[in-house]
């Protein structure tokens, strides 16, 4: 980013970006009807083919929600800003802070940070790109050579942990989009970086995504591989932060609740 990059500009974009519903097939921005799963009352879709299309990856993980359950799920226009969006909006000043001074490890955990809430709020390409710029930031800050693979730069302790984290953001955000080859190479770099900052708790959360996704291939055997491996695993005495929350205040348009009433999965 640049030195004349604008805080006010830049939560403005974050905020119209994020209050738009995106497809969770196509990763399109819907601007007719959102078309939501008639069972977890989650997924969003742009029209009756994605929703068809995107149901061969969804089915192994959509879960029964209640209406109310699922209440400020998803984000729409018109609808006041969730929790989740706030929260960016505070690590972008921290970011513009943190690129002035020439903080490196802040502007990489801000980068992770944002990369997680966008994540929550459905945008799983956007926070891709961003989990992608924290790895590229960490690898800036450890070496001088910038010619040089992440995996051959020596990182600390929290840098190795931060990556990992990143990987594990890449590959549940590939996941969500059907692409369960790339997040599986992502859920390999998370176990890798996890190992070298001995984070058990990262460890174990990624033999946790690999086993998931061996179980939607029903790849049984390499799944409790996984799982057996994920067992073993010594838990961590502190475990990260959970993720940021999701709106508790905003509420369904009425164009949602009435093609949720009528779409089915």
């Amino acid at each position: 980013m640049s030195g004349t990059w604008s805080v006010a500009g830049a939560v403005r974009a974050a905020m119209n970006e994020t209050s738009v519903v995106l497809c969770e097939h196509c990763q399109a921005k819907i601007t007719g009807a959102v078309r939501l799963c008639g069972r977890c009352l989650d997924s969003r879709y742009c029209s009756q083919e994605c929703m068809n299309a995107g149901w061969r990856n969804h089915k192994d993980f959509c879960e029964y929600k209640s209406p109310a359950e699922a209440a400020g799920r998803p984000i729409v226009p018109g609808v006041p800003l969730c929790d989740t969006q706030l929260l960016i909006a505070r690590l972008l000043a921290t970011l513009a802070a943190a690129l002035q001074s020439r903080s490196r490890d802040v502007e990489a955990e801000t980068y992770a940070k944002l990369s997680r809430a966008y994540f929550v709020l459905g945008h799983y390409m956007k926070a891709v790109e961003l989990a992608q710029t924290c790895v590229k930031v960490v690898e800036e800050a450890a070496s001088a050579d910038l010619d040089r693979a992440i995996d051959d730069v020596v990182l600390t302790v929290s840098q190795s942990s931060l990556v990992a984290q990143c990987f594990g953001i890449m590959g549940r955000a590939c996941v969500a989009v059907g692409d369960m080859h790339l997040g599986m190479e992502y859920y390999k770099q998370q176990i890798q970086f996890a190992r070298r900052a001995g984070n058990n708790y990262e460890e174990r959360v990624a033999h946790a995504n690999v086993c998931e996704v061996h179980m939607v291939r029903r790849e049984f055997t390499e799944a409790q591989k996984h799982c057996d491996l994920a067992c073993r695993i010594a838990p961590a005495a502190t475990p990260p932060p959970p993720p940021p929350p999701t709106s508790t205040s905003a509420t369904f348009s009425p164009t949602v609740q009435n093609t949720r009433t009528q779409q089915k999965s």
